[in-house]
């Protein structure tokens, strides 16, 4: 058999595929270990919540022994009311700090009217503050099938942003209402705030540390907080808004 002639050889420069599989590799032992601490981080701080509340409750038994008609004081009244909510809102974040992952086992049945509720209850005071109204126009028989917490959760974040977030010269009002198509159960936020310039902001709204209003009590963490839980029910949320006139919180939650 005679040699060949020629060769053909073809060269591929694969640095860049190196480059990127260690860039990977990389990111991906940072995400495990993130996981790890956050998932620390939620036992901890579930851990400690429960030690304040077990003493906040003996503090309000010494002084319904020490003072027993502090019972009749409304003001005595709202703050066992608040520290209700508080336990029940602990209770929930232990059980859902103890998922891996969200599953269809995690969802129950929820009466929607009576989350609003509990979670006015827990910002009347602010409204009170403010002399804010609340508008809540859904049928008292719409049900939704979600993780309790998070949708309080989604809630308490959205309407106190109302107040967060409301025109100094104009009264608070803020209307809860309802709609559903072929496949949602859409929940509505609507209020009179300052509103968001969508153009400019519209695409990072959402984004961790994002703020885009001058409040001291601004974190940047609220609307992040919503955005993951609303996409962990397996819904999504869209916003209207328009400055100087308000906004409209749109929660699209599974049928």
């Amino acid at each position: 058999m005679s040699d060949p002639d020629y060769y053909i050889c073809q060269i591929t420069d694969i640095t860049s595929l190196k480059n990127a599989k260690h860039r990977i590799e990389d990111l991906l032992s940072k995400t495990e270990g993130q996981n790890e601490k956050l998932l620390n981080f939620k036992h901890i701080v579930s851990h400690n919540l429960r030690s304040h509340t077990s003493n906040l409750d003996m503090l309000l038994t010494f002084l319904k022994q020490d003072i027993p008609k502090i019972e009749e004081s409304s003001v005595f009244q709202m703050l066992e009311n608040a520290f209700g909510n508080l336990e029940e809102t602990i209770e929930n974040l232990s059980e859902v700090s103890s998922f891996e992952n969200v599953t269809s086992d995690d969802f129950v049945e929820i009466n929607v009217v009576q989350i609003i509720d509990k979670t006015l209850t827990s910002l009347n005071t602010l409204f009170h503050e403010v002399c804010g109204t609340v508008t809540v126009s859904v049928s008292p028989q719409l049900r939704v099938m979600a993780i309790p917490e998070y949708l309080r959760s989604i809630f308490l974040n959205i309407l106190s942003n109302t107040i967060k977030y409301r025109r100094e010269n104009e009264l608070l009002k803020v209307v809860v209402s309802a709609t559903q198509d072929d496949n949602y159960t859409i929940i509505h936020f609507t209020d009179n705030g300052l509103g968001i310039d969508l153009d400019l902001h519209g695409s990072k709204i959402f984004g961790l540390y994002k703020t885009f209003h001058r409040n001291e009590s601004s974190r940047g963490l609220g609307l992040y907080i919503v955005k993951n839980q609303i996409e962990a029910l397996g819904g999504c949320v869209q916003v209207d808004s328009t400055v100087g006139k308000g906004s409209t919180f749109k929660i699209y939650l599974k049928r």
